[in-house]
């Protein structure tokens, strides 16, 4: 956490700082400011999380250099210390959000309670504004709409970047590890839109425990970032990638060739006993389908289609022994009907479901008698 503390008054600056150290941890920083010139300066490079300022100040009060500061688009919590316990002054503050009023003199107990306070409050602020935040994008996804940095500006509390990088994971996640720069969490959805270094932000991602997570290149087109950082996703879930794959441009069109068939294979895998197309891989890799096509077959040296067959049907076979209608595994493979399943069923057995099924109890019978 970090607080910027503002008065014009070395000495009770100074006392304020050391009153805050007999109770921060040691990790918490503490700014001081003794013009409002060194607080703009400061609140603009380090973003501080709670804001302390006397109310009577040379060059500007308190009440006003808060409602500047509140126009940097950065949420903060505030604390007013006063000399005067005016009801004017208090209804000012209670209009510009501050936490608490503190009248001098006060203890030490009185500061930590109000920075509680302004912490919880803080706290409750950027959980509103991120579910609300959360679901514009929600909306914004689903409706295509492209990322618009202008139009979130007042939403969040930080200026949101021109070019953020979207997160896709594939499971629960808990406890959510901090992230330091501006983000946008959507914990039922499974994304996050985050800002920042590329090197942060693959950094943040490796600490997600448990789970397998895709990250789209940094960009604002929210469409674009939604499909690279699925696509990455899939990819982190094939056997032999690791568990955080980063989105890379050669997977689409004609570059990288050893991502298609391990992709092809490890999606009718996962997918048996459900009808698959080729043209819903090709979509996920945003490949052409006769450029996907040609390079399966050189990198496995058989067709897509033939392979899908193969894949299929052997599970049906499997299925078919243990007493499954054939009716039902026509449904289940998507055929439109039994006899057209079983001309599926006879290219890759050499005998329909039903002749294939005779021939196995047969031989069964005669390996019993033996």
């Amino acid at each position: 956490m970090t607080i910027l503390v503002i008065d014009d008054e070395t000495a009770i600056l100074e006392g304020t700082k050391r009153r805050l150290m007999r109770f921060l941890p040691p990790s918490d920083r503490i700014l001081c400011a003794s013009s409002s010139q060194d607080a703009l300066r400061l609140f603009r490079s380090h973003l501080p999380d709670i804001v302390i300022a006397d109310i009577r100040m040379q060059d500007m009060d308190g009440l006003t250099l808060l409602s500047l500061l509140q126009k940097e688009h950065h949420l903060f919590a505030s604390i007013i210390i006063s000399a005067y316990g005016q009801f004017d002054y208090a209804q000012t503050a209670l209009r510009l959000g501050v936490e608490d009023y503190l009248v001098k003199p006060y203890t030490v107990q009185d500061l930590e309670s109000a920075l509680k306070r302004a912490c919880q409050r803080l706290a409750s602020l950027r959980s509103s504004q991120q579910i609300q935040l959360a679901r514009t994008l929600s909306s914004a996804l689903a409706s295509g709409k492209p990322y618009l940095p202008s139009a979130l500006e007042g939403m969040y509390g930080e200026p949101p970047p021109s070019s953020p990088v979207l997160l896709r994971f594939d499971g629960p996640v808990d406890p959510w590890p901090a992230y330091l720069h501006w983000h946008v969490l959507h914990k039922e959805e499974r994304w996050m839109l985050l800002g920042g270094t590329m090197e942060e932000i693959v950094r943040f991602a490796n600490s997600l425990t448990h789970v397998h997570a895709g990250l789209s290149l940094p960009g604002n087109d929210l469409k674009v970032l939604q499909s690279q950082a699925e696509l990455a996703l899939r990819m982190s879930e094939l056997s032999g990638m690791p568990r955080i794959v980063v989105f890379c441009e050669p997977w689409v069109g004609e570059g990288r060739t050893d991502i298609a068939a391990a992709f092809a294979m490890d999606y009718v895998s996962k997918h048996l006993g459900m009808p698959v197309s080729m043209e819903e891989i090709c979509d996920a890799l945003h490949m052409n389908y006769s450029y996907f096509s040609r390079m399966f077959k050189q990198q496995t040296g058989q067709a897509f289609s033939q392979y899908l067959l193969s894949m299929q049907m052997d599970w049906a076979r499997s299925r078919l022994l243990d007493g499954y209608r054939v009716g039902d595994l026509a449904e289940r493979l998507g055929y439109g009907s039994v006899e057209s399943f079983s001309k599926a069923f006879a290219r890759i057995y050499g005998a329909s479901p039903r002749n294939y099924l005779a021939l196995s109890s047969s031989h069964d019978e005669c390996t019993e008698e033996i």
